[in-house]
């Protein structure tokens, strides 16, 4: 059973952390940050930079609807969620930072979000995932963990604050960063991921990662192994190299609809979602199922249907969200309506699309906050003939994706 009420979750670290107290280690708080050590000082350690930093342009986007309001609404977000949505006009610069692999001798790995610890319990910040908060709300000067079960041979390190709970995540920071492996030719024994969704599984065994050898990491599972591989971040922007990596990993498989003559319209939907929901969405559907479009609930698939869907999309439409992540594997020439409050002017997809070749639009509704939400989560009140239009536009300015061969 999961306790997610905060003052269960707070009573529960509180007795772990008396038990492990006495029977765990003790590892520096990060809350004190004269405690952090970053990789330049740390023995045991061996860095592969892989690739360099990479400096990418992206073209101004197509955008539609209530744009005059998005500046107002950017007013009412924190200085994070503005620094994020910065890119919003125009065309987009996109740093990417350079690519990384850091080999850890005896090093541990502990819990689903990430944090690397040498074998004398040090917190490793350059390798670390951000979400020690999540873990220890209350942490003071030192914070205790489980010791560590020994892993034998080498282990590859897939965890992250944000990839441990989120598709998009997962798919750009963590999945598309297995280019390294497969440049360098470096091996592994054992994967540890995130015991939290079952994509993640799933995406890992696609690119033909054995079930048996994946270690999944929960809230408070604690590895040491001979040898971490531990991979840096592409950041929240898709990397070129990556989503190169990633569509064509999955073009080759024996299953895919890549190179197939089917298409079909796709709407994706955020029924199961909190935020980010299009008001008075059945009528959009009704519209949209005039015009040939299947209403798909992604989450009621496994990646491979997801991926397979995607590969044979003529044109994909739907709010902003996880969902539109299977981008990556769209064929040149989609085309591609992403639906998207005022509140959130985020160019994700749209730099996605660019990568991917294909025909990008974005349509701003009003953006309606319901109970709970804040900051750039709102609901999406739309223009429904706005939108249709649009999505005529598209179907009928566009070409038909090509059929690619295998």
């Amino acid at each position: 059973m999961r306790l997610k009420f905060q003052p269960v979750k707070d009573l529960r670290n509180h007795v772990l952390q008396l038990w492990w107290r006495r029977r765990g280690l003790a590892v520096p708080s990060r809350s004190q940050c004269t405690q952090y050590i970053d990789l330049a000082q740390v023995s045991g350690i061996s860095l592969q930079h892989i690739e360099p930093a990479l400096h990418s342009i992206f073209p101004e986007w197509s955008m539609s609807g209530r744009v005059d309001e998005i500046p107002e609404q950017l007013e009412m977000l924190s200085e994070a969620e503005q620094a994020e949505m910065a890119a919003w006009e125009g065309k987009a610069t996109i740093d990417h930072p350079g690519a990384m692999m850091a080999i850890v001798s005896q090093g541990s790995l502990f819990c689903r979000y990430g944090f690397v610890l040498t074998k004398d319990q040090q917190e490793i910040l350059d390798l670390n995932g951000d979400g020690f908060h999540h873990v220890f709300p209350h942490a003071g000067e030192v914070v205790y963990v489980p010791r560590p079960t020994k892993v034998p041979g080498r282990l590859l390190v897939l965890t992250n604050s944000c990839a441990q709970r989120n598709y998009y995540h997962w798919t750009i920071e963590i999945m598309s960063q297995l280019r390294l492996l497969q440049e360098s030719g470096i091996e592994f024994d054992w994967v540890a991921a995130p015991n939290r969704k079952p994509f993640m599984v799933q995406s890992l065994t696609l690119l033909g990662i054995e079930e048996s050898k994946i270690l999944r990491m929960g809230r408070y599972t604690h590895l040491q192994a001979d040898e971490l591989i531990v991979l840096g971040r592409d950041g929240g922007y898709p990397h070129p190299t990556g989503i190169e990596f990633l569509r064509d990993s999955m073009r080759s498989q024996s299953w895919s609809k890549y190179g197939s003559s089917e298409r079909t319209r796709l709407y994706i939907p955020r029924t199961s979602c909190s935020s980010r929901r299009i008001v008075d969405e059945e009528k959009l559907i009704i519209a949209l199922q005039k015009l040939g479009f299947e209403c798909v609930r992604l989450e009621l698939l496994t990646v491979k249907e997801q991926v397979e869907l995607f590969q044979r999309a003529e044109i994909v439409v739907g709010p902003h969200g996880a969902g539109l992540t299977n981008l990556a594997y769209c064929r040149p020439g989609t085309a591609v309506l992403e639906i998207s409050p005022t509140s959130r002017p985020c160019r994700y997809f749209h730099c996605l699309s660019h990568l991917n070749e294909l025909a990008f639009r974005v349509y701003f509704g009003r953006a309606v906050r319901r109970p709970g939400h804040v900051g750039t989560e709102a609901d999406i009140e739309i223009d429904l003939a706005a939108v249709l239009q649009e999505v005529q536009d598209l179907l009928s300015s566009v070409e038909q994706p090509v059929a690619c061969a295998m």
